[in-house]
């Protein structure tokens, strides 16, 4: 079952003419053809950390790519945009 995150990542990667191999490779294996593959395809949940190193792979907001942001630059999940203040508050402690 593909999710929207899976289909972002796709674009984002197809978009950058990078295979599976190929994207892997420029994250120094640090995720794996298959891992990138079952992100992909919505059999695995892509974590933060997995979010931000594909993002800067890809040259994406990994916001975008975790489904939270409708921007895809890397600067638009900033612009605009306030921490709520619980949030403020929880990053203060």
């Amino acid at each position: 079952m593909k999710t929207e995150t899976g289909l972002r990542l796709r674009a984002a990667r197809e978009s950058s003419g990078l295979s599976l191999s190929s994207l892997s490779d420029e994250l120094n294996n640090i995720l794996s053809p298959s891992r990138i593959s079952n992100y992909e395809q919505g059999t695995r949940q892509m974590s933060v950390d997995g979010a931000i190193a594909l993002g800067k792979a890809l040259g994406v907001a990994p916001a975008y790519l975790l489904g939270l942001d409708e921007g895809i630059n890397e600067t638009s999940q900033l612009v605009g945009k306030q921490m709520p203040t619980r949030m403020m508050s929880n990053t203060l402690q």
